[in-house]
Protein backbone atom coordinates (compact mmCIF):
# COMPACT_ATOMS: atom_id res chain seq x y z
CA UNK A 1 0.00 0.00 0.00
CA UNK A 2 2.39 2.81 -1.24
CA UNK A 3 5.05 2.02 1.18
CA UNK A 4 7.04 4.46 -0.03
CA UNK A 5 4.97 7.52 1.24
CA UNK A 6 5.68 6.32 4.76
CA UNK A 7 8.98 7.55 4.48
CA UNK A 8 8.01 10.79 2.96
CA UNK A 9 4.65 11.30 4.90
CA UNK A 10 4.83 9.76 7.56
CA UNK A 11 1.79 8.80 9.63
CA UNK A 12 -0.38 11.00 7.24
CA UNK A 13 -0.32 9.14 4.33
CA UNK A 14 -0.61 5.57 6.18
CA UNK A 15 -4.09 7.15 8.27
CA UNK A 16 -5.25 8.74 5.36
CA UNK A 17 -4.99 5.81 2.95
CA UNK A 18 -6.21 3.30 5.55
CA UNK A 19 -8.87 5.47 6.36
CA UNK A 20 -9.93 5.96 3.13
CA UNK A 21 -9.92 2.47 1.56
CA UNK A 22 -12.03 1.15 4.77
CA UNK A 23 -14.39 4.11 3.76
CA UNK A 24 -14.73 3.42 0.29
CA UNK A 25 -15.59 -0.49 0.71
CA UNK A 26 -17.11 -0.28 4.05
CA UNK A 27 -19.49 3.06 3.50
CA UNK A 28 -19.54 3.66 -0.15
CA UNK A 29 -22.24 6.52 -1.23
CA UNK A 30 -22.86 7.60 2.41
CA UNK A 31 -21.71 11.73 2.33
CA UNK A 32 -21.36 12.83 5.60
CA UNK A 33 -17.94 11.38 7.27
CA UNK A 34 -16.00 13.62 8.51
CA UNK A 35 -12.12 14.67 6.84
CA UNK A 36 -10.24 15.11 9.64
CA UNK A 37 -7.83 12.80 8.03
CA UNK A 38 -7.34 15.02 5.18
CA UNK A 39 -5.39 17.18 8.10
CA UNK A 40 -7.78 19.77 7.96
CA UNK A 41 -7.91 19.67 11.85
CA UNK A 42 -4.49 21.28 11.78
CA UNK A 43 -4.30 25.00 13.36
CA UNK A 44 -2.81 25.97 9.87
CA UNK A 45 -6.35 25.90 8.42
CA UNK A 46 -9.54 27.68 8.79
CA UNK A 47 -13.02 25.92 9.65
CA UNK A 48 -15.29 25.76 7.33
CA UNK A 49 -19.06 27.96 7.91
CA UNK A 50 -17.96 26.80 11.52
CA UNK A 51 -17.61 23.23 11.04
CA UNK A 52 -14.98 20.83 9.41
CA UNK A 53 -15.58 19.94 5.87
CA UNK A 54 -17.02 16.65 5.08
CA UNK A 55 -16.88 14.55 2.24
CA UNK A 56 -20.20 15.86 1.09
CA UNK A 57 -18.77 18.90 1.17
CA UNK A 58 -15.54 17.75 -0.92
CA UNK A 59 -17.39 16.25 -3.53
CA UNK A 60 -19.89 18.94 -4.49
CA UNK A 61 -17.19 21.64 -4.56
CA UNK A 62 -15.50 19.08 -6.82
CA UNK A 63 -18.12 18.61 -9.45
CA UNK A 64 -18.77 22.66 -9.28
CA UNK A 65 -14.98 22.96 -10.31
CA UNK A 66 -15.19 20.24 -12.91
CA UNK A 67 -18.20 22.40 -14.29
CA UNK A 68 -16.31 25.63 -13.99
CA UNK A 69 -13.49 24.10 -15.97
CA UNK A 70 -15.48 23.09 -18.59
CA UNK A 71 -17.36 26.46 -19.23
CA UNK A 72 -13.64 28.37 -18.96
CA UNK A 73 -12.12 26.10 -21.32
CA UNK A 74 -15.05 26.52 -23.81
CA UNK A 75 -15.20 30.32 -23.05
CA UNK A 76 -11.38 30.50 -23.54
CA UNK A 77 -11.66 28.42 -26.62
CA UNK A 78 -14.24 31.18 -28.25
CA UNK A 79 -11.39 33.73 -27.63
CA UNK A 80 -9.69 33.89 -31.45
CA UNK A 81 -7.55 36.83 -33.75
CA UNK A 82 -8.96 34.77 -36.45
CA UNK A 83 -11.50 37.14 -38.00
CA UNK A 84 -14.15 34.38 -39.30
CA UNK A 85 -13.88 32.82 -35.71
CA UNK A 86 -13.45 29.63 -37.42
CA UNK A 87 -10.86 28.12 -35.83
CA UNK A 88 -8.97 29.07 -32.88
CA UNK A 89 -5.50 31.23 -33.12
CA UNK A 90 -4.28 33.39 -29.99
CA UNK A 91 -0.68 34.58 -31.62
CA UNK A 92 1.86 36.31 -28.88
CA UNK A 93 0.61 40.13 -28.20
CA UNK A 94 -2.44 39.70 -29.57
CA UNK A 95 -5.94 41.36 -28.76
CA UNK A 96 -7.50 38.07 -28.58
CA UNK A 97 -4.60 37.04 -25.83
CA UNK A 98 -5.31 40.76 -24.09
CA UNK A 99 -8.85 39.58 -23.62
CA UNK A 100 -7.64 35.73 -22.41
CA UNK A 101 -5.45 37.69 -20.09
CA UNK A 102 -8.19 39.83 -18.87
CA UNK A 103 -10.60 36.97 -18.51
CA UNK A 104 -7.60 34.88 -16.41
CA UNK A 105 -7.16 37.93 -13.99
CA UNK A 106 -10.82 38.37 -13.22
CA UNK A 107 -10.89 34.29 -12.28
CA UNK A 108 -7.82 34.89 -10.02
CA UNK A 109 -9.65 37.36 -8.52
CA UNK A 110 -13.07 35.05 -8.20
CA UNK A 111 -10.33 32.58 -6.81
CA UNK A 112 -9.60 34.62 -3.61
CA UNK A 113 -6.23 35.56 -5.07
CA UNK A 114 -4.69 38.65 -3.96
CA UNK A 115 -1.44 41.15 -6.20
CA UNK A 116 -2.94 40.08 -9.54
CA UNK A 117 -1.08 41.97 -12.34
CA UNK A 118 -0.31 41.42 -16.04
CA UNK A 119 3.24 42.17 -16.70
CA UNK A 120 4.46 44.01 -20.22
CA UNK A 121 4.66 40.77 -22.37
CA UNK A 122 1.32 39.23 -20.95
CA UNK A 123 2.12 37.31 -18.07
CA UNK A 124 -0.54 37.31 -16.13
CA UNK A 125 -0.20 36.05 -12.04
CA UNK A 126 -1.86 36.16 -9.09
CA UNK A 127 -1.02 34.77 -5.72
CA UNK A 128 -3.07 32.74 -2.89
CA UNK A 129 -1.98 33.57 0.03
CA UNK A 130 -0.67 30.99 2.75
CA UNK A 131 -0.83 31.14 6.59
CA UNK A 132 0.12 34.65 7.65
CA UNK A 133 3.79 33.69 8.65
CA UNK A 134 4.68 31.49 5.93
CA UNK A 135 8.14 32.89 3.61
CA UNK A 136 7.68 30.46 0.61
CA UNK A 137 5.90 30.03 -2.54
CA UNK A 138 4.91 27.37 -4.62
CA UNK A 139 4.30 28.75 -8.53
CA UNK A 140 1.98 26.69 -10.40
CA UNK A 141 0.98 27.71 -14.27
CA UNK A 142 1.22 27.03 -17.88
CA UNK A 143 0.20 29.11 -20.88
CA UNK A 144 -2.62 30.82 -22.74
CA UNK A 145 -1.12 31.30 -26.18
CA UNK A 146 -2.28 29.02 -29.05
CA UNK A 147 -1.06 27.67 -32.36
CA UNK A 148 -2.96 28.91 -35.26
CA UNK A 149 -5.52 26.54 -35.87
CA UNK A 150 -5.15 24.81 -32.15
CA UNK A 151 -6.81 23.11 -29.91
CA UNK A 152 -8.81 24.31 -26.08
CA UNK A 153 -7.05 22.56 -23.74
CA UNK A 154 -3.04 22.52 -24.48
CA UNK A 155 -1.98 24.69 -21.78
CA UNK A 156 -5.18 26.53 -20.85
CA UNK A 157 -6.20 23.01 -19.13
CA UNK A 158 -2.93 24.23 -16.38
CA UNK A 159 -4.24 27.37 -15.88
CA UNK A 160 -7.92 26.90 -15.49
CA UNK A 161 -7.28 23.72 -12.74
CA UNK A 162 -5.40 25.69 -10.65
CA UNK A 163 -7.38 28.80 -10.56
CA UNK A 164 -10.25 26.10 -10.14
CA UNK A 165 -8.42 24.01 -7.12
CA UNK A 166 -7.14 27.48 -5.36
CA UNK A 167 -11.03 28.40 -5.60
CA UNK A 168 -12.04 25.70 -3.42
CA UNK A 169 -9.41 26.73 -0.62
CA UNK A 170 -10.69 29.50 -0.70
CA UNK A 171 -14.31 28.03 0.04
CA UNK A 172 -12.82 25.65 2.44
CA UNK A 173 -10.90 28.99 4.05
CA UNK A 174 -8.09 26.34 3.80
CA UNK A 175 -4.34 28.35 4.65
CA UNK A 176 -1.65 26.31 3.46
CA UNK A 177 2.08 26.80 5.13
CA UNK A 178 2.85 28.66 1.81
CA UNK A 179 1.80 30.99 -0.96
CA UNK A 180 0.97 29.39 -4.08
CA UNK A 181 1.41 31.69 -7.27
CA UNK A 182 -0.18 31.13 -10.59
CA UNK A 183 1.26 32.25 -13.95
CA UNK A 184 -0.49 32.02 -17.19
CA UNK A 185 2.52 32.31 -19.51
CA UNK A 186 2.67 34.03 -23.03
CA UNK A 187 4.08 32.87 -25.72
CA UNK A 188 5.41 29.47 -24.93
CA UNK A 189 4.46 27.99 -28.33
CA UNK A 190 6.36 30.73 -30.40
CA UNK A 191 3.06 32.02 -32.30
CA UNK A 192 4.62 35.54 -33.56
CA UNK A 193 6.29 37.27 -36.36
CA UNK A 194 9.80 37.75 -34.15
CA UNK A 195 11.09 34.07 -34.17
CA UNK A 196 10.47 34.14 -30.16
CA UNK A 197 9.34 30.93 -28.66
CA UNK A 198 9.11 30.71 -24.62
CA UNK A 199 8.77 34.39 -24.24
CA UNK A 200 6.58 34.75 -21.27
CA UNK A 201 8.71 32.12 -19.55
CA UNK A 202 11.98 33.21 -19.89
CA UNK A 203 10.69 37.08 -19.18
CA UNK A 204 9.03 35.70 -15.80
CA UNK A 205 12.25 33.93 -15.08
CA UNK A 206 14.75 36.95 -15.94
CA UNK A 207 12.82 39.02 -14.00
CA UNK A 208 12.95 36.74 -11.23
CA UNK A 209 16.65 36.03 -11.61
CA UNK A 210 17.42 39.43 -11.22
CA UNK A 211 16.00 39.46 -7.41
CA UNK A 212 18.94 36.25 -6.68
CA UNK A 213 22.41 37.02 -6.93
CA UNK A 214 23.72 34.16 -8.48
CA UNK A 215 21.46 34.69 -11.90
CA UNK A 216 21.72 38.38 -12.81
CA UNK A 217 24.02 37.29 -15.61
CA UNK A 218 21.72 34.91 -16.84
CA UNK A 219 19.26 37.77 -16.84
CA UNK A 220 20.53 39.90 -19.10
CA UNK A 221 21.31 36.63 -21.42
CA UNK A 222 18.05 36.34 -21.97
CA UNK A 223 16.48 39.87 -21.62
CA UNK A 224 19.20 40.66 -24.61
CA UNK A 225 18.47 37.94 -26.46
CA UNK A 226 14.67 37.89 -26.77
CA UNK A 227 14.30 42.16 -26.39
CA UNK A 228 16.49 42.92 -29.60
CA UNK A 229 15.58 39.60 -31.80
CA UNK A 230 14.50 41.35 -34.97
CA UNK A 231 11.31 40.79 -36.17
CA UNK A 232 11.51 38.21 -39.42
CA UNK A 233 8.06 40.61 -41.03
CA UNK A 234 9.31 43.83 -40.21
CA UNK A 235 13.24 43.76 -40.46
CA UNK A 236 13.79 47.11 -38.43
CA UNK A 237 11.80 46.55 -35.25
CA UNK A 238 12.32 44.32 -32.51
CA UNK A 239 10.42 42.98 -29.63
CA UNK A 240 11.42 45.75 -27.61
CA UNK A 241 10.25 48.33 -30.16
CA UNK A 242 6.72 46.70 -30.50
CA UNK A 243 6.36 46.51 -26.41
CA UNK A 244 7.51 50.57 -26.06
CA UNK A 245 4.85 51.61 -28.97
CA UNK A 246 2.61 48.81 -29.12
CA UNK A 247 2.29 46.19 -26.28
CA UNK A 248 -1.67 46.06 -25.35
CA UNK A 249 -0.62 45.93 -21.64
CA UNK A 250 0.77 49.37 -21.19
CA UNK A 251 -0.44 51.10 -17.88
CA UNK A 252 0.74 53.73 -15.66
CA UNK A 253 4.45 53.61 -15.59
CA UNK A 254 5.44 51.80 -18.73
CA UNK A 255 8.87 52.21 -20.14
CA UNK A 256 9.61 54.57 -22.42
CA UNK A 257 13.26 53.60 -23.81
CA UNK A 258 15.30 50.82 -24.03
CA UNK A 259 17.03 51.70 -20.59
CA UNK A 260 13.94 52.38 -18.94
CA UNK A 261 12.38 48.63 -20.29
CA UNK A 262 15.48 46.74 -19.08
CA UNK A 263 14.79 48.13 -15.39
CA UNK A 264 11.41 46.98 -15.79
CA UNK A 265 12.94 43.38 -15.86
CA UNK A 266 15.66 43.89 -14.02
CA UNK A 267 14.54 45.77 -10.54
CA UNK A 268 10.71 46.30 -11.05
CA UNK A 269 9.03 42.91 -12.13
CA UNK A 270 5.76 42.83 -10.73
CA UNK A 271 5.43 39.05 -10.82
CA UNK A 272 8.77 38.24 -9.27
CA UNK A 273 8.62 35.93 -5.80
CA UNK A 274 10.44 37.62 -2.84
CA UNK A 275 9.87 34.62 -0.17
CA UNK A 276 11.64 30.98 -0.54
CA UNK A 277 10.44 29.07 -3.87
CA UNK A 278 9.41 25.64 -2.84
CA UNK A 279 9.29 24.89 -6.97
CA UNK A 280 7.08 25.30 -10.11
CA UNK A 281 4.25 22.77 -10.86
CA UNK A 282 2.64 22.16 -14.17
CA UNK A 283 -0.45 20.40 -14.97
CA UNK A 284 -1.35 19.89 -18.79
CA UNK A 285 -2.76 17.13 -21.32
CA UNK A 286 -0.52 14.50 -22.26
CA UNK A 287 -0.39 15.40 -26.10
CA UNK A 288 0.45 11.66 -26.80
CA UNK A 289 -2.14 8.71 -26.75
CA UNK A 290 0.37 6.84 -23.46
CA UNK A 291 -2.64 7.28 -21.30
CA UNK A 292 -5.31 6.76 -23.46
CA UNK A 293 -4.65 3.78 -24.76
CA UNK A 294 -3.70 2.74 -21.13
CA UNK A 295 -7.26 3.83 -19.96
CA UNK A 296 -5.43 5.73 -17.37
CA UNK A 297 -6.64 9.59 -16.30
CA UNK A 298 -3.61 11.38 -14.64
CA UNK A 299 -0.17 10.67 -14.91
CA UNK A 300 3.15 12.11 -13.95
CA UNK A 301 5.98 13.40 -15.63
CA UNK A 302 9.39 12.10 -14.54
CA UNK A 303 11.26 14.15 -17.68
CA UNK A 304 11.20 16.38 -20.41
CA UNK A 305 12.72 15.31 -23.69
CA UNK A 306 16.16 16.85 -24.92
CA UNK A 307 15.56 18.14 -28.72
CA UNK A 308 17.49 19.36 -31.08
CA UNK A 309 16.25 21.11 -34.17
CA UNK A 310 18.00 21.44 -37.76
CA UNK A 311 17.53 23.14 -41.21
CA UNK A 312 19.37 20.96 -43.69
CA UNK A 313 19.89 22.06 -47.74
CA UNK A 314 20.09 20.05 -50.43
CA UNK A 315 22.64 21.96 -53.82
CA UNK A 316 22.08 20.30 -56.46
CA UNK A 317 22.03 20.97 -60.42
CA UNK A 318 18.78 22.18 -62.32
CA UNK A 319 17.74 21.25 -65.66
CA UNK A 320 14.94 20.52 -68.09
CA UNK A 321 12.96 17.62 -67.10
CA UNK A 322 13.14 16.15 -70.09
CA UNK A 323 16.48 16.76 -71.94
CA UNK A 324 19.16 15.75 -68.95
CA UNK A 325 19.59 12.22 -68.91
CA UNK A 326 18.68 10.01 -65.67
CA UNK A 327 22.73 9.37 -65.12
CA UNK A 328 23.60 12.76 -65.40
CA UNK A 329 21.10 14.27 -62.91
CA UNK A 330 22.41 16.08 -59.70
CA UNK A 331 18.14 16.29 -58.47
CA UNK A 332 18.45 17.89 -55.32
CA UNK A 333 14.63 16.53 -54.31
CA UNK A 334 15.79 13.20 -55.23
CA UNK A 335 18.76 12.82 -52.72
CA UNK A 336 16.19 15.15 -50.13
CA UNK A 337 13.85 12.47 -50.46
CA UNK A 338 16.75 9.29 -49.84
CA UNK A 339 17.46 11.41 -46.84
CA UNK A 340 14.64 11.44 -44.98
CA UNK A 341 14.01 8.22 -45.51
CA UNK A 342 16.97 7.18 -43.74
CA UNK A 343 15.56 9.50 -40.87
CA UNK A 344 13.02 7.54 -40.88
CA UNK A 345 14.80 4.14 -41.06
CA UNK A 346 17.94 4.91 -38.41
CA UNK A 347 15.22 6.06 -35.78
CA UNK A 348 13.17 2.97 -35.98
CA UNK A 349 16.54 0.98 -35.98
CA UNK A 350 17.71 2.56 -32.44
CA UNK A 351 14.46 2.15 -30.85
CA UNK A 352 14.24 -1.45 -32.08
CA UNK A 353 17.73 -1.88 -30.60
CA UNK A 354 16.73 -0.70 -27.01
CA UNK A 355 13.58 -2.73 -27.28
CA UNK A 356 11.27 0.33 -27.52
CA UNK A 357 12.45 1.22 -23.58
CA UNK A 358 14.30 4.64 -24.70
CA UNK A 359 11.98 7.09 -26.34
CA UNK A 360 13.45 8.62 -29.19
CA UNK A 361 11.64 10.21 -32.38
CA UNK A 362 12.67 12.09 -35.51
CA UNK A 363 10.77 14.04 -37.81
CA UNK A 364 10.88 15.77 -40.98
CA UNK A 365 8.11 18.59 -40.22
CA UNK A 366 8.59 21.33 -43.31
CA UNK A 367 9.94 20.73 -46.94
CA UNK A 368 10.49 23.07 -49.69
CA UNK A 369 11.31 22.36 -53.28
CA UNK A 370 12.78 25.23 -55.89
CA UNK A 371 11.85 26.33 -58.75
CA UNK A 372 8.89 23.93 -57.97
CA UNK A 373 7.93 23.67 -61.84
CA UNK A 374 6.68 20.26 -63.33
CA UNK A 375 9.05 20.52 -65.98
CA UNK A 376 12.28 21.49 -64.36
CA UNK A 377 14.66 19.09 -62.18
CA UNK A 378 15.14 21.39 -58.41
CA UNK A 379 18.49 22.49 -57.92
CA UNK A 380 17.42 23.06 -54.38
CA UNK A 381 15.26 21.32 -51.71
CA UNK A 382 15.40 22.21 -48.17
CA UNK A 383 13.91 20.78 -45.07
CA UNK A 384 13.75 20.64 -40.91
CA UNK A 385 14.46 18.00 -38.61
CA UNK A 386 13.38 17.67 -35.35
CA UNK A 387 14.61 14.94 -33.09
CA UNK A 388 13.75 14.20 -29.67
CA UNK A 389 14.58 11.59 -26.82
CA UNK A 390 14.94 11.39 -23.21
CA UNK A 391 18.34 10.34 -23.24
CA UNK A 392 20.66 13.07 -24.22
CA UNK A 393 23.90 10.39 -25.04
CA UNK A 394 20.93 9.05 -27.40
CA UNK A 395 20.08 12.13 -29.06
CA UNK A 396 23.06 12.75 -30.12
CA UNK A 397 23.65 9.50 -31.11
CA UNK A 398 20.69 9.24 -33.11
CA UNK A 399 21.90 12.52 -34.98
CA UNK A 400 24.84 11.79 -35.94
CA UNK A 401 24.26 8.38 -37.58
CA UNK A 402 21.89 10.33 -39.35
CA UNK A 403 23.54 13.33 -40.74
CA UNK A 404 26.62 10.95 -41.49
CA UNK A 405 24.03 9.07 -43.67
CA UNK A 406 23.20 12.26 -45.48
CA UNK A 407 26.46 13.29 -46.03
CA UNK A 408 27.26 10.15 -47.37
CA UNK A 409 24.31 9.92 -49.95
CA UNK A 410 24.88 13.71 -50.71
CA UNK A 411 28.51 12.71 -51.91
CA UNK A 412 27.57 9.69 -54.07
CA UNK A 413 24.66 11.86 -55.68
CA UNK A 414 27.29 14.57 -56.29
CA UNK A 415 24.98 17.11 -54.65
CA UNK A 416 25.90 19.51 -51.70
CA UNK A 417 24.56 19.59 -48.15
CA UNK A 418 24.32 22.53 -45.77
CA UNK A 419 23.36 22.06 -42.50
CA UNK A 420 22.59 24.48 -39.53
CA UNK A 421 21.34 23.69 -35.24
CA UNK A 422 18.48 26.37 -34.99
CA UNK A 423 17.32 24.83 -31.28
CA UNK A 424 18.79 22.59 -28.67
CA UNK A 425 17.04 21.73 -25.20
CA UNK A 426 18.74 19.41 -22.28
CA UNK A 427 16.25 16.72 -21.39
CA UNK A 428 15.07 17.81 -18.11
CA UNK A 429 14.59 15.74 -15.38
CA UNK A 430 11.80 16.36 -12.63
CA UNK A 431 12.37 16.82 -8.81
CA UNK A 432 12.38 13.10 -7.60
CA UNK A 433 12.43 14.03 -3.77
CA UNK A 434 8.92 15.09 -1.63
CA UNK A 435 7.41 17.03 -4.67
CA UNK A 436 7.06 14.18 -6.91
CA UNK A 437 6.08 11.60 -3.52
CA UNK A 438 3.13 14.31 -3.15
CA UNK A 439 2.11 14.19 -6.28
CA UNK A 440 2.00 10.37 -6.86
CA UNK A 441 0.03 10.91 -3.26
CA UNK A 442 -2.31 12.96 -5.18
CA UNK A 443 -2.84 10.68 -7.83
CA UNK A 444 -3.44 8.05 -6.14
CA UNK A 445 -6.15 9.38 -3.87
CA UNK A 446 -8.00 10.70 -6.96
CA UNK A 447 -8.32 7.20 -8.35
CA UNK A 448 -10.62 6.89 -5.14
CA UNK A 449 -13.30 9.07 -6.98
CA UNK A 450 -15.15 7.85 -9.21
CA UNK A 451 -18.75 8.34 -11.63
CA UNK A 452 -21.27 6.06 -11.23
CA UNK A 453 -22.75 5.85 -14.61
CA UNK A 454 -21.46 9.25 -16.65
CA UNK A 455 -21.38 12.91 -15.85
CA UNK A 456 -24.81 13.82 -15.91
CA UNK A 457 -25.68 11.47 -13.00
CA UNK A 458 -24.01 14.23 -10.83
CA UNK A 459 -23.43 11.01 -8.82
CA UNK A 460 -19.74 11.58 -7.41
CA UNK A 461 -18.66 8.60 -4.91
CA UNK A 462 -15.68 6.69 -3.49
CA UNK A 463 -14.70 4.11 -5.74
CA UNK A 464 -14.49 0.03 -4.47
CA UNK A 465 -11.53 -0.83 -6.91
CA UNK A 466 -8.71 1.33 -6.20
CA UNK A 467 -5.96 1.80 -8.80
CA UNK A 468 -2.78 1.91 -7.21
CA UNK A 469 -0.24 1.96 -10.01
CA UNK A 470 0.45 5.62 -11.34
CA UNK A 471 1.72 5.74 -15.14
CA UNK A 472 5.11 7.94 -14.87
CA UNK A 473 5.60 9.21 -18.32
CA UNK A 474 8.58 11.50 -20.74
CA UNK A 475 7.24 14.30 -22.39
CA UNK A 476 7.96 14.75 -25.59
CA UNK A 477 6.78 17.95 -25.88
CA UNK A 478 8.25 20.85 -24.66
CA UNK A 479 7.33 23.36 -22.08
CA UNK A 480 7.17 26.46 -19.37
CA UNK A 481 8.88 24.50 -17.20
CA UNK A 482 11.48 23.83 -19.43
CA UNK A 483 12.19 27.38 -18.52
CA UNK A 484 11.29 27.35 -15.20
CA UNK A 485 13.78 24.54 -13.80
CA UNK A 486 16.37 26.99 -15.02
CA UNK A 487 16.03 28.97 -11.17
CA UNK A 488 13.30 26.27 -9.47
CA UNK A 489 12.81 22.52 -9.00
CA UNK A 490 10.14 21.42 -11.28
CA UNK A 491 7.29 18.65 -11.70
CA UNK A 492 4.99 17.86 -14.05
CA UNK A 493 1.53 15.77 -14.30
CA UNK A 494 -0.78 15.37 -17.36
CA UNK A 495 -4.41 14.14 -17.76
CA UNK A 496 -5.85 12.02 -20.34
CA UNK A 497 -6.40 13.51 -23.99
CA UNK A 498 -8.60 11.29 -26.37
CA UNK A 499 -6.48 9.64 -28.72
CA UNK A 500 -3.62 11.88 -27.79
CA UNK A 501 -4.47 14.45 -30.46
CA UNK A 502 -3.49 17.80 -29.33
CA UNK A 503 -2.53 20.92 -31.51
CA UNK A 504 -5.77 20.21 -33.52
CA UNK A 505 -8.95 22.17 -33.47
CA UNK A 506 -10.64 18.29 -32.37
CA UNK A 507 -8.18 18.47 -29.06
CA UNK A 508 -10.29 17.08 -25.81
CA UNK A 509 -10.08 16.10 -22.55
CA UNK A 510 -13.42 14.72 -20.95
CA UNK A 511 -14.89 16.35 -18.30
CA UNK A 512 -13.67 13.55 -16.12
CA UNK A 513 -10.83 13.56 -16.98
CA UNK A 514 -10.10 17.60 -16.05
CA UNK A 515 -11.63 16.91 -12.38
CA UNK A 516 -9.29 13.74 -12.21
CA UNK A 517 -6.21 16.44 -12.58
CA UNK A 518 -8.12 18.97 -10.00
CA UNK A 519 -8.56 16.07 -7.73
CA UNK A 520 -5.17 15.40 -7.98
CA UNK A 521 -4.05 18.72 -7.97
CA UNK A 522 -5.83 19.11 -4.62
CA UNK A 523 -4.78 16.00 -2.86
CA UNK A 524 -1.28 16.98 -3.88
CA UNK A 525 -1.40 20.16 -2.19
CA UNK A 526 -2.42 18.43 0.94
CA UNK A 527 0.03 16.28 1.14
CA UNK A 528 2.86 18.91 0.10
CA UNK A 529 1.17 21.05 3.09
CA UNK A 530 1.82 18.03 5.61
CA UNK A 531 5.39 17.72 4.41
CA UNK A 532 6.37 21.61 4.57
CA UNK A 533 4.73 21.43 7.99
CA UNK A 534 7.06 19.05 9.34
Amino acid sequence: MYSSYLKSYSQFVLFATVFVCLFARACNGRTSESLDWLGLGDPEFASFNGRFPTLSDLKRLFFELGENLAERIELLGSVTQHSSRKFLNRPFLSCANRKAANLIKGWLEEAGCYNISIDLVGNVAGVYKGSPRTRKTLIIGSHYDTVNNGGKYDGVYGILVAVGVVQVLCKLQIRLPFDVQIVAFENEEGNNDFGLVHTGSLFYVAGSAAKRNGARRKCSRILKSQLFTKNSVHPNQCLADYILENTPYKGQGTPNSYKSLLNYFCREYPLAVENEVLGYWEWHIEQGPILDISRKRVGIVSAICGQERWSFAVVGKGGHAGTVPMLERKDAFAACVEMIQQVEEITKGIVSSTNGTTFLVATVGNISIAPGSSNVIPHLCSFTLDIRSASDSLLVFARSQITRKMEEIAKRRKVKLNKKQWHRARKVEMNSGEMQEAIKYGAYISNLFEWKTNWKTKFLRMSDSVERSVPMLVSGAGHDAVVLQQLYDVNMAFIRCREGISHQPNEHASKQDMLAGAITLFFSLMALANSTRQ
